[in-house]
């Protein structure tokens, strides 16, 4: 069995985030019916099913997901040779969470599901290939992107709405340079970030 996650390494999320990120993955469920399953089918049907599909995957998980993401994902379905499917319980506990966090667990497990089925629709030119910190992909998937070219035909205002500073521009740059593009916007960004009204 794989050692416990160290504090560093656990999946943190505030509780008042658990309810965005499942009205986030089922935003992009109801856009692309291959994703609809893994966002809405019961785990314990989706289990064997998804732990089958992660083994012929013709890409490694690092490829989209963080070390912690990869962690959970090979601890809850038993990815590793002869190793068992773990529970719920089990991951909560292994990513250091109460193993009564079983819906936080169930959100993230769909999450990083989630991403690793648009890399494989998508192909090694996905957004999710960047691996963007989660607060940034989801800006940025929330213009509709998929493809990193796509980002390269947003325009100024979009490049606003996404990153709404500088500090966050920086970051989408530096995952754009070390995946070799060259990725040099020249934004200047309001005093006041834009809102909702």
């Amino acid at each position: 069995m794989p050692e416990r996650l160290e504090t560093s390494d656990r999946l943190e999320s505030p509780k008042e985030g658990l309810e965005e990120l499942k009205a986030f993955l089922g935003e992009l469920a109801r856009r692309n019916v291959k994703l609809y399953e893994l966002v809405f089918a019961d785990l314990h049907f989706l289990k064997p099913r998804v732990r089958k599909w992660l083994r012929v995957l013709k890409f490694p998980l690092e490829e989209v997901l963080t070390e912690r993401e990869k962690e959970m994902v090979r601890f809850y379905s038993g990815l590793s040779r002869g190793e068992r499917m773990h529970s719920l319980e089990e991951t909560a506990a292994f990513i250091g969470k109460s193993p009564k966090a079983e819906r936080f667990v169930a959100a993230h497990l769909r999450y990083a599901w989630l991403k690793l089925k648009r890399r494989e629709l998508v192909g090694p030119e996905a957004v999710e290939t960047l691996k963007l910190p989660d607060f940034l992909y989801k800006s940025v998937i929330g213009e509709k992107v998929e493809k990193i070219s796509d980002i390269l035909s947003l325009s100024d205002k979009q490049l606003i709405k996404v990153c709404g500073a500088e500090s966050v521009l920086s970051i989408l740059r530096q995952a754009m340079k070390d995946k070799g593009i060259d990725f040099n916007p020249k934004v200047t960004f309001p005093l006041f970030p834009y809102n909702n009204q």
